[in-house]
């Protein structure tokens, strides 16, 4: 169990090194506190997203109550995308009994609930076991979509 909490603190401590933290612009910041109001632990970071990686993306990820966030705005201040943290227990059972097939030595560490601007949701599950940590990807019926690696996102 250590070695998985490790290898996953690890992974995290690449990403937020990989990953530019920035002031973001000004009107990105009013429009994130008038929609979010109450957040704390608030960290701006810039991506390209998209299949071409040509989609710039400022992303925010904060806490609101205990509920961790990660809010995707385009360049000129739309929300792209919601993530929102999840207890694991509230996932559906298809899903449950899909990793309970298919992984079942594999330890569900954490999952969301993505909502995209398109109206599109899914889930987002991530799984490890003492080699690897990778997240799995399913419609919001449960349905199974395909499995990223850690530093992939939507």
């Amino acid at each position: 169990m250590r070695k998985i909490v490790l290898i996953f603190v690890l992974c995290m401590s690449f990403m937020t090194f990989a990953q530019e933290q920035i002031n973001a612009p000004k009107i990105l910041e009013l429009k994130f506190e008038q929609e979010f109001k109450g957040a704390t632990d608030v960290s701006w970071s810039l991506f390209y997203r998209g299949k071409f990686r040509d989609q710039l993306r400022y992303e925010v990820e904060f806490l609101k109550g205990n509920t961790k966030y990660l809010v995707s705005y385009d360049k000129e201040g739309n929300i792209r995308a919601i993530e929102k943290s999840i207890a694991i227990n509230s996932l559906n059972e298809t899903i449950l009994a899909y990793l309970k097939r298919k992984y079942p030595t594999f330890n569900i560490n954490e999952a969301s609930i993505i909502k995209k601007d398109d109206g599109e949701e899914f889930y987002n599950i991530g799984v490890s076991d003492s080699k690897e940590f990778f997240v799995l990807v399913f419609t919001k019926a449960g349905d199974f979509l395909y499995l990223t690696s850690l530093g992939e996102k939507y």
